[in-house]
């Protein structure tokens, strides 16, 4: 069984002070979350296939990471700083569950290698009948960073497939996956086999795109 989100943990998220965040929600990631994550068969073999393209990989196990900030937490895989990360997140709205792409050097990352990975992903993906039909079976929708406002923006499943980034201001962060809102999609969170379920069909569904696009970035770099 998969973990829990209960609703009231979007009450416990809603707060700016980092220290909060972390304190609530370490337990759930590394207790809960982590364990869950690297049992999954869909995702066992992440950290051997990134030996395709890497000398080492510094864990076994493909989770590991926590990070808060004000209002949100997030982990993602080992190594995925600066390729096409796996990412499972938390807001005051909803859960994310998909793979993203950050454009900065925070946590030491490379923004010209994420460059590459997404311009692949997009080659990759952008007429893929493979990719609408996971799209459209999974409700994959579409998280960027910022927007004109400093906000963050959303596409809906309609328009994934193909989307582009707007030109202005420069993208920080730019996400594909299922987003499972407060309320809405209580009866996923708060069941831990049908979140279970979510975690495995969404990251084991973008995992063949993540290894041909890294690949082929190993190639070209």
């Amino acid at each position: 069984m998969g973990p829990v989100i209960l609703d009231r943990f979007f009450d416990d998220i809603d707060t700016f002070s980092v220290q909060d965040v972390e304190r609530r929600f370490a337990r759930l990631v590394f207790d809960e979350l982590h364990p869950y994550l690297n049992r999954l068969a869909r995702l066992s073999d992440l950290q051997t296939i990134r030996l395709g393209w890497k000398s080492r990989t510094g864990s076994q196990d493909a989770f590991g990471s926590f990070k808060a900030d004000p209002r949100h937490w997030y982990t993602f895989n080992h190594g995925g700083r600066s390729e096409a990360q796996f990412n499972v997140g938390m807001c005051p709205d909803y859960v994310r569950v998909g793979l993203g792409f950050e454009f900065t050097e925070k946590q030491g990352g490379d923004p010209s290698a994420v460059t590459l990975s997404y311009a692949l992903f997009r080659n990759l993906t952008s007429e893929s009948t493979e990719f609408a039909q996971f799209v459209n079976a999974h409700h994959i929708e579409v998280e960027y960073f910022p927007t004109a406002d400093g906000t963050g923006g959303h596409a809906p499943t309609a328009a994934v497939v193909g989307w582009e980034p707007p030109p202005s201001p420069p993208i920080q962060w730019i996400f594909f996956g299922r987003l499972l809102r407060r309320g809405m999609d209580r009866h996923i969170l708060e069941d831990g086999n049908a979140f279970g379920d979510v975690l495995s069909s969404v990251l084991g569904g973008f995992k063949p795109f993540w290894r041909r696009v890294q690949e082929q970035a190993a190639q070209l770099r």
